[in-house]
């Protein structure tokens, strides 16, 4: 246990994480607090590296994962009016693999190779950034708003031409105490988590 301040305690922070798969099947056919808890929480949304199982079989499927991941953008910034006579177009973070493509192409041509590359594109995902990332009083309520697509980013994602719920994975630090108390605290540390981690979607900052 660690204290924030007066009348706070709040239990040692714990990262866990749930598939988006899950969560995909969990929502509208039974209560996403199956799998979710209720709790107030800091949380991120995270890109899946890891390849379909049958890409280490087939060297265009294992190709064409890697070509869909480096293509699809890792974050987006709106275009916005800066004044009456300036507009900003906005940009992404994406990248193009044509450039590599032969090579990689010859790289996954063997069995061993794509293995290989199945097991390093999995044990990549904790270094990359989130995508997203947020605070709620309620996760579950929150990751609900996401996946109807009513909110900004969940509208973001449900309207993507590459990317679905089933390509995330939700990360999540539960913070557990009186509520009125701990918000301010927990806007501060979504904040530093936003900042540290560089959030491609994320448009509010803290």
């Amino acid at each position: 246990m660690w204290e924030y301040g007066p009348e706070m305690a709040v239990e040692d922070p714990n990262w866990q994480a749930v598939r988006g798969r899950d969560l995909t099947e969990a929502y509208g056919v039974f209560p996403i607090t199956s799998v979710l808890s209720n709790s107030a929480a800091i949380y991120m949304w995270k890109r899946n590296l890891a390849p379909p199982w049958l890409a280490q079989h087939s060297r265009q499927e294992m190709y064409d994962w890697c070509k869909k991941l480096v293509e699809t953008p890792s974050g987006v910034i709106e275009g916005a009016q800066i004044s009456h006579s300036l507009k900003s177009l906005g940009f992404e973070l994406v990248g193009k693999l044509d450039a590599k493509k032969d090579s990689l192409n010859e790289f996954l041509s063997t069995p061993e190779h794509r293995k290989w590359a199945f097991k390093f594109l999995q044990d990549l995902e904790p270094h990359t950034p989130p995508i997203y990332v947020g605070q709620t009083q309620n996760l579950e309520k929150r990751v609900r708003s996401h996946m109807s697509g009513v909110d900004g980013f969940g509208k973001k994602i449900s309207e993507h031409s590459n990317l679905s719920w089933d390509d995330l994975h939700l990360r999540y630090c539960i913070v557990t105490g009186k509520v009125e108390i701990t918000k301010k605290y927990i806007e501060a540390m979504e904040y530093i988590t936003q900042v540290l981690t560089i959030s491609g979607y994320t448009t509010r900052a803290g």
